[in-house]
């Protein structure tokens, strides 16, 4: 991080502790949970990764002693991006779980689109490709049945991306087809289906990029749209430069180097890696090598090991065009060494993800039996309630046998058809609740239909059965 960026941070942990004076006074919890939560996170993006977990612990017993659940939920992923962060991938993958977890006992369909999100990109992140996919189909799913159009098609952009990264291009291709189907002729949406099929593009062939951006002008001239003016002059240059307008590439892709901001990681490995094929069209290899060699540091500051292998790759293709024989062999041994190390990232990769099986198993046990148990307890409730309607009624009618006051039996007889039919009801409401995802507005007019038929039919039948008893011979008639 720069100084510029460092002091902003210092800056907003000083407004935060004020913040916390105030709210611990007050013991608002709710608030102090929140600031607590924005002051991990301040910890977190200036590295400070211990702190922001202590500060994320802290966080968690305010939110706890809240009956705010969105507020735990939200405490719970940001912890779970600060252990992301400090690669404590297993207790990461637990919080996103117990987050999950919270959401579906609170019944937050909206907020299981997002969850269901995060869990994809830390399944993407670990390369398990398909355990990501499921996850993201599974936020698609949610999304469809909360009618959340954005989502849906935001997460099928991040499928295509994720089989695109991993050059499984035939399925990428698939998932684009369905996208543009979804997409038509939205206009708000085009982007998405265009920025997805530019990610295909991009690991495909990056030398297609220039035809790309020539056939879909609207992308392009989006980035501008949306104030995007860095990435609007980079990708214009890049565009000039394949076509061989030299002098007018160079002048865009400065005005792009104007307009990045200094603490802008990615930004900044963008322009170096734009600025190369700039310089590689022009055949100055050895230049060239230069400006990706300034991506080397960068690309190990963001932890990306696929980013240094593809940047080892084009650096050997560089160094042979430059003749650079001393450069060559040494950028072999770092690109074997990259690979090695990738091949142990995915090894402890496949390690977590039989930890995550195994997690999900027991978590999947436990939710089992804590069901089963209130399934019984609920069971015997039932029966409970069952055996109590049914002693009343039969007491009911044993009391027409004997000399009672008519207002007692019409009492009883009112009281045993009112719980008889609530039972019913409350039978039915869990069913309607699964069949309507607990809609407020299908709920009513559902039980509005129900209360129409069992109205009537409660009056008749009370009528009947108080009609019998009250003809007894045995009824007083005081």
């Amino acid at each position: 991080m720069n100084l510029q960026g460092l002091e902003r941070q210092e800056k907003a942990l000083a407004e935060i502790e004020k913040g916390l004076i105030f709210a611990k006074e007050a013991q608002y919890n709710v608030e102090i949970a929140a600031l607590l939560q924005r002051k991990a996170a301040t910890f977190r993006n200036m590295g400070k990764l211990s702190e922001a977990i202590r500060v994320h612990a802290e966080s968690i017993n305010y939110a706890d002693l809240s009956n705010n659940d969105s507020l735990k939920i939200s405490v719970q992923l940001s912890y779970a991006n600060s252990l992301l962060a400090k690669d404590e991938n297993l207790e990461a993958f637990r919080k996103y779980m117990q987050a999950l977890n919270l959401a579906e006992s609170i019944n937050d369909e909206k907020l299981k689109v997002s969850l269901y999100e995060r869990i994809a990109s830390f399944y993407a992140k670990i390369n398990q490709t398909e355990k990501a996919k499921d996850y993201y189909v599974k936020s698609i799913e949610q999304a469809k049945a909360v009618k959340d159009s954005g989502s849906v098609i935001y997460n099928y952009s991040s499928i295509i991306a994720l089989y695109a990264k991993n050059k499984d291009f035939n399925i990428a291709k698939e998932y684009l087809k369905i996208l543009q189907k979804k997409v038509g002729a939205n206009e708000e949406f085009k982007q998405f289906a265009l920025s997805a099929e530019l990610q295909i593009v991009y690991y495909e062939d990056q030398k297609n990029i220039s035809d790309f951006f020539k056939k879909n002008p609207e992308l392009l001239d989006s980035y501008k749209k949306y104030g995007m003016l860095s990435e609007y002059n980079r990708v214009k240059g890049v565009i000039l430069a394949f076509d061989g307008k030299m002098d007018s590439a160079f002048y865009y892709l400065n005005l792009a180097k104007k307009e990045i901001n200094p603490s802008d990681i990615k930004g900044i490995l963008n322009w170096n890696s734009s600025y190369s094929i700039f310089l590689n069209q022009n055949k100055k290899y050895l230049e060239a090598a230069k400006y990706l060699e300034l991506n080397i540091p960068l690309a190990k500051q963001i932890q990306s090991l696929t980013g240094e292998r593809e940047l080892y790759k084009e650096l050997d293709s560089l160094y042979i065009k430059g003749g650079d024989k001393q450069k060559e062999v040494a950028n072999k041994l770092l690109l074997f060494t990259i690979k090695d190390s990738l091949d142990k990232q995915q090894k402890a990769n496949d390690l977590l993800g039989v930890e995550i099986d195994i997690e999900n198993k027991r978590t999947e046990r436990e939710r089992i039996a804590k069901e089963e148990k209130l399934m019984k307890r609920n069971n015997l409730q039932y029966m409970g309630i069952s055996g109590f309607i049914i002693a009343l009624f039969i007491g009911l009618v044993a009391l027409g046998k004997l000399k009672v006051k008519p207002w007692f039996i019409r009492g009883l007889g009112f009281l045993s058809f009112i719980l008889l039919f609530e039972f019913i009801v409350l039978l039915i409401d869990g069913q309607l609740h699964a069949l309507t995802h607990g809609e407020p507005l299908p709920i009513l007019l559902i039980k509005i239909v129900i209360i129409a038929f069992l109205m009537p039919f409660h009056h008749w039948l009370e009528h009947k059965v108080m009609h019998y008893l009250m003809r007894h011979n045995n009824v007083s008639k005081v």
